[in-house]
This record gives structure tokens, C-alpha cells and sequence, in this order.
């Protein structure tokens, strides 16, 4: 039920204005007058929301930039420590030089981690194609058939998807015998 003393429409608070102003009372809109300033609203109510979405936008932009910025700055830590063990690579000894590449790789690793990046487990996995790309297929006598021999190349994912998928060999089953 409509009380009386609120205006039906926001622009008879318009209407009470001129009142005011003439002194004498408007006369009512007419149904054309009423759907133009319909219209205005709903013009003023589509810019404002294309407004909204490109804001929107630009923020979901900015976001997703000062993210990637975060994971390259830790990148960029890889890199310097790559850089100071290639440096030291001529006058240092191998063991030396294969201990501090595993200390990098772990560094990594321990990023991969930060960012919620794990590798996805293949060899001895039946063969997933949601998480896996077979690049070959391969008869063996040890691995049963479907299941990945070897891991060609490793993937990653997130919890919410598949970064990389990780490129297998999968067995054709056993070898047939050819001599009879």
C-alpha cells in the first residue's frame, strides 16, 4: 500500500521545487513528460553502471599486476644468486658449485611452495589427461598398461588448476612376442 504523503517518483520531489518557486501547485506530468525523465533515469543508471564495470576492471588489473609484481620480485632473487654461482663457477670446486644450484633450486622450490605451486606427481600414476600430456607410448614388462613409465617433461598446478601438464611416456602394456 502507497502512503500518500511520500512521492510515488523520486522527481516529485522536483515538482514540490517549482511549487515553491511559482507559488502555485504543478500540474501533474504528463504520461510523455513522465517517460522522459523514465528515460534520463535510466540513462543516468547505465552510465553510472558502465562506469562501475570499467572501474571494476582497472582494479581487477591493478590487482593482478601488484600480484605478479610479488612473485617476480622473488624470481629476481633466483636470478642473483644463479648470477653469483655462475660468477664463481670458474675458481670454485664442482661439489661446491653442485651444493650451491641445489641451495637455488630449493630456494625456488621454497617459492613454488609460497605461491601454493606443487608439482604434479606422474611416474607410476595411471595416466590423467586432465593433468597429464602423453607424448609417447611405450611397451613395458614392469608397468602395467595406461600407467606413465617416465616423465619427460614435470608439471605444476595450483589448487585451482593445471599450470603445466606434465609431458609422459605411458606404457602400451607388455612386450609382444614377435618370436613364435
Amino acid at each position: 500500500m502507497v502512503n500518500e504523503e511520500e512521492p510515488a517518483y523520486p522527481q516529485d520531489e522536483e515538482l514540490d521545487e517549482q511549487e515553491a518557486v511559482t507559488g502555485e501547485p504543478p500540474e501533474d506530468p504528463t504520461p510523455e513528460e513522465l517517460l522522459v525523465k523514465e528515460r534520463d533515469r535510466y540513462l543516468r543508471l547505465a552510465a553510472e553502471f558502465d562506469n562501475y564495470r570499467k572501474r571494476t576492471e582497472r582494479d581487477m588489473a591493478e590487482f593482478k599486476r601488484r600480484a605478479a609484481d610479488h612473485v617476480l620480485l622473488s624470481v629476481l632473487d633466483v636470478v642473483d644468486n644463479l648470477d653469483r654461482a655462475l660468477e664463481t663457477s670458474d675458481t670454485c670446486d664442482v661439489k661446491d658449485l653442485v651444493t650451491g644450484l641445489t641451495a637455488i633450486r630449493n630456494q625456488m622450490g621454497t617459492l613454488l611452495e609460497r605461491e601454493a605451486i606443487s608439482p604434479i606427481d606422474a611416474v607410476g600414476e595411471e595416466f590423467d589427461p586432465f593433468l597429464m600430456e602423453a607424448m609417447m607410448r611405450m611397451p613395458s614388462d614392469d608397468v602395467e598398461e595406461g600407467r606413465v613409465v617416465s616423465e619427460l617433461l614435470k608439471g605444476y598446478q595450483t589448487p585451482e588448476q593445471v599450470l603445466r601438464p606434465s609431458k609422459v611416456v605411458v606404457s602400451s602394456g607388455p612386450k609382444a612376442d614377435t618370436e613364435r
